[in-house]
């Protein structure tokens, strides 16, 4: 009998009591089992690494963002690795789907559905809801923003390094260097559920710090998929969303804000550069 592949699941962590055991009983109760959990941490102070050991992960220890991924496919074993976020979860045939997919067509790397779990009494959490439900259909790596998640890890491996300080960059700078290695990248009908943000308050600090600190860094290491992935999504200025005068006017005003965290952002990064 062929042993099933093994799946390495990567969680990076920072400070993330509050959705990881959500998370990781996703993980635990999928029908694949043939796993390996590693979570990332950046040196939490609240519960996260408790939690996580309880179930069952390995615990290692790196900071910033982009540095927790790459430590994360050094540490994994499989022949496949999924880049789960903490505030994520599976649904429960996840890795089965994209395993299957992925052994059968030969893909390198499959991008998931994702779903937003939401605060309905929000507007902000319902418009990042819809935003993420229709701009996951552009799977273009500079303008688009679908981003793949589960890899043959050969390809992953041949990463060595992306920049530390390109925060919310990370994923799609990894998303382009597989691309460059020429992988094979298709869909598959799996769900990965996300927990949105539901006040304008952790929304703007999220792109202050993930962002716009970020941008002048991301800027210097690859200015074309930086700029690319910081302008307003084209499928905004689709049909379906230009003939919902509410929504489209909603995205607009969503990405404005984000805008303003942004530059918010970079001008302390510059600020701060200038500091001796």
């Amino acid at each position: 009998m062929i042993e099933s592949p093994l799946v390495s699941i990567n969680i990076p962590t920072l400070n993330s009591e509050r959705t990881i055991a959500r998370c990781l009983r996703s993980v635990v109760q999928q029908s694949y089992k043939n796993i390996e959990i590693i979570v990332i941490d950046s040196y939490s102070s609240d519960n996260t690494v408790a939690i996580a050991k309880r179930y069952g992960a390995k615990v290692v220890y790196e900071r910033k963002l982009p540095r927790q991924r790459i430590r994360g496919i050094m540490e994994s074993k499989g022949d496949y690795i999924l880049l789960l976020d903490s505030d994520q979860e599976l649904e429960s045939r996840a890795i089965e789907k994209c395993t299957k997919e992925s052994e059968e067509k030969g893909y390198d790397a499959l991008i998931l559905r994702e779903k937003s779990i939401y605060n309905e009494k929000s507007r902000i959490s319902k418009l990042l809801a819809y935003n993420m439900e229709i701009v996951q259909r552009d799977p273009d790596a500079y303008l688009g923003t679908a981003l793949p998640r589960f890899f043959r890890a050969s390809f992953l491996k041949k990463i060595n390094s992306i920049p530390d300080d390109i925060g919310y960059f990370d994923h799609a700078f990894i998303y382009y260097e597989v691309l460059r290695l020429r992988a094979k990248v298709g869909y598959v009908n799996a769900i990965v559920y996300h927990h949105e943000i539901d006040s304008i308050t952790r929304f703007v600090k999220k792109f202050y710090k993930y962002y716009g600190l970020c941008l002048i860094p991301a800027m210097k290491y690859n200015r074309k998929l930086t700029i690319g992935r910081s302008l307003p999504k084209r499928i905004y200025f689709s049909k379906e969303v230009v003939s919902r005068p509410q929504i489209f006017l909603g995205l607009l005003s969503l990405h404005t804000l984000k805008t303003l965290a942004a530059l918010a952002g970079v001008l302390a990064y510059m600020v701060k550069s200038l500091v001796p």
